[in-house]
C-alpha cells in the first residue's frame, strides 16, 4: 500500500506529517478486516493534496509500483499479489490514468483509492473504499484502475465526476471492470493476464489543451500552446465540432509532420 496524500487519513485541516509505524497501525486499528483480506505493508512516499501532484510525482510513484512488483521473496517467489495506492480524489483520476501508460504490461492489479471523508471520521467513505480496493487488488485483474463506491474502474478512462457525492468517479462509455455487490461482477472487458511489467520511465510534461468555445481566439490559444509543446490536445464541442476556419484559427494544423494527419 503506497500512501502519497489525500482526504482518506487526514486529521484535521491540512496533511500532517505521517511516521509509517503509527501510520500502519492506525490503519489496522481503524480496519482490523483488512488483515482478512492480505497481509499489507505500507509505504509513505508523499503526503500531499493531491492538487499539488505534478507529473514528475506521476514517475516516482509509477518506479515505486514497478519496483514493488519486481520484489522478490527469499525462495523467489514475488513479494506483493497487488498495489493499492492512496491519493486525493481531485486529481486521482490523471495519476491513474499516467499510470496506465507508464506501467506497460501489467501482471498484476494497481488500484488507487481514496475518500471524500477522513477515515478517521465517524461518517465516511474510506472504510469500504479502502476494504474494497484491497480486496480488488487480490483480483487477477492486471490493470491500473480506480477503486471507488464498490466500483473498479479503468484507469485511464475514469473522471471525476461529483466532488460532494460519494459515488465521486465514473468512466463515461467504458462499463466498470469489476462491480461489487452481493456478488463480484467482472466485466468482459476487463484485461486478462500479460507479459511481465515494464516501466516507461521516458516521461516529458510538455503537452497542453486548448478548449474551443465561443469567443475562444486563435491568438490566445497560440499565446497558451504555441510551438514549445509536444503534444496539444483540442477540445471541441459536442461529438468534436471545431470552427469551419479552423485552418485559419490554428495555424500549425496547415502543416502536419510527415506520416502523420491533422485530425
Amino acid at each position: 500500500m503506497l500512501h502519497t496524500g489525500g482526504t482518506l487519513m487526514m486529521r484535521g485541516g491540512d496533511p500532517t506529517p505521517l511516521v509509517p509505524d503509527v501510520y500502519t497501525s492506525d490503519l489496522l486499528t481503524e480496519l482490523p478486516v483488512l488483515n482478512r483480506i492480505a497481509d499489507i505493508e505500507t509505504r509513505i512516499l508523499f503526503n500531499y493534496d493531491s492538487s499539488d501532484m505534478q507529473p514528475h510525482h506521476w514517475v516516482e510513484l509509477g518506479a515505486a509500483v514497478h519496483g514493488a512488483l519486481d520484489e522478490r521473496r527469499a525462495d523467489g517467489s514475488r513479494a506483493f499479489d497487488g498495489v493499492v495506492v492512496l491519493h486525493g480524489t481531485d486529481t486521482m483520476a490523471y495519476t491513474a490514468s499516467a499510470l496506465a501508460f507508464l506501467l506497460r504490461g501489467l501482471d498484476r492489479p494497481v488500484v488507487l483509492t481514496g475518500a471524500q471523508r477522513p477515515l478517521a471520521e465517524v461518517r465516511t467513505d474510506a472504510r469500504s473504499n479502502l476494504v474494497d480496493a484491497c480486496h480488488l487488488a487480490t483480483m487477477d485483474i492486471p490493470e491500473v484502475g480506480i477503486g471507488f463506491n464498490a466500483k473498479l474502474l479503468r484507469g485511464c478512462r475514469a473522471v471525476k465526476m461529483d466532488a460532494w457525492g460519494l459515488d465521486a468517479f465514473g468512466s463515461p462509455s467504458c462499463p466498470p471492470l469489476v462491480t461489487l455487490g452481493v456478488t463480484v461482477e467482472r466485466g468482459s472487458h476487463a484485461c486478462s493476464r500479460r507479459d511481465p511489467p515494464g516501466l516507461r520511465r521516458a516521461h516529458r510534461a510538455r503537452c497542453s489543451r486548448c478548449v474551443s468555445s465561443p469567443g475562444s481566439t486563435r491568438s490566445s490559444c497560440w499565446e497558451r500552446c504555441g510551438r514549445a509543446f509536444g503534444a496539444w490536445c483540442w477540445r471541441a464541442s459536442a461529438r468534436g465540432t471545431s470552427p469551419a476556419s479552423r485552418t485559419r484559427w490554428c495555424p500549425w494544423c496547415r502543416t502536419p509532420s510527415p506520416g502523420t494527419s491533422r485530425w
